[in-house]
């Protein structure tokens, strides 16, 4: 077997044809080897395999394992060649994280989606500090919603 190959062996053919979706040959590696990686922690924390696996998927497409393993929570995150899972036996879990691309208007995202204290926290920051401050923010948000399976703009933040 090619190298490549086994690299992504794990993935089965639903996940398959999702990344032949995908617009570019990267983003098509990177989503096969991300759900291989997923997999692959998963089956060792259920004692099974990874290919025997079986994903349902909520109203806003996060997914769980189906039973016996549905007592398992997980959550992924990926950007560009970043990729986060958390998992949890006891409770609902969300992570999120974002690759920091140059200069973005992050004062126009956070007037948009952010409560008035979080948009004051923004604000109150140093304006060297602020797009770390939005940052943190919005990562949270994101994660918190993830957690709960909720849109992000539809979320109160809990961090306020």
């Amino acid at each position: 077997m090619r190298r490549e190959q086994a690299r992504t062996s794990g993935a089965v053919p639903d996940e398959r044809a999702r990344a032949s979706r995908l617009k570019s040959a990267v983003a098509r590696e990177r989503f096969v080897r991300g759900r291989v990686f997923v997999r692959e922690v998963l089956a060792r924390m259920v004692g099974g395999r990874p290919e025997l696996l079986m994903l349902v998927f909520g109203e806003h497409g996060k997914p769980r394992l189906a039973p016996p393993h549905d007592d398992l929570h997980f959550n992924i995150s990926h950007s560009e060649n970043l990729l986060v899972l958390a998992v949890s036996r006891d409770a609902e879990v969300g992570v999120d994280v974002e690759v920091v691309r140059g200069d973005f208007d992050f004062m126009a995202i956070a007037r948009e989606n952010f409560s008035a204290s979080e948009i004051h926290r923004v604000e109150a920051a140093s304006a060297h500090a602020q797009r770390d401050v939005f940052l943190e923010l919005w990562t949270r948000r994101e994660a918190a919603a993830k957690r709960s399976e909720e849109h992000t703009s539809e979320l109160q933040s809990p961090y306020v």
